[in-house]
């Protein structure tokens, strides 16, 4: 996964941070901390077959980041953790909702054998609905 280079021009806060003024405002927060984390020196999103694997991902890596999820796993117990995951976490399909609207918008690319695999899983849904 790659970041579009057209990401760096676009206007950023005082703070640095990368703003994206066209996302809708449902999406804005989570798109921008995406960028935001793919941009990061060091991070790597690592090897991924397929767009769930992506998502799954970065949803891990995106709570980490910005979800304060480490204290959780130390924890070690299943009530912490689905107290966290109800009440602090951000929501994994949100999380994938931005990542959608940001390949759509080319703010983000994928590896393009996953692109086509995906392209190609959406005709053959599409094509099944149609009956």
């Amino acid at each position: 996964m790659r970041v579009n280079s057209r990401v760096f021009t676009e206007k950023s806060d005082m703070f640095d941070g990368i703003q994206i003024p066209n996302c809708p405002s449902q999406l804005r927060t989570v798109a921008e901390n995406l960028i935001m984390m793919l941009t990061k020196p060091g991070y790597a999103v690592g090897d991924y077959r397929n767009m769930t694997q992506l998502d799954k991902v970065l949803t891990l890596d995106y709570w980490r980041e910005y979800d304060d999820m480490k204290p959780v796993l130390n924890c070690g117990t299943i009530a912490g953790f689905r107290d966290w995951f109800i009440n602090q976490s951000t929501s994994a399909d949100l999380i994938t909702r931005a990542r959608r609207w940001l390949m759509e918008h080319n703010y983000i690319f994928v590896k393009e054998n996953v692109q086509e695999y995906a392209i190609e899983a959406s005709n053959k849904w599409r094509q099944s609905v149609k009956g």
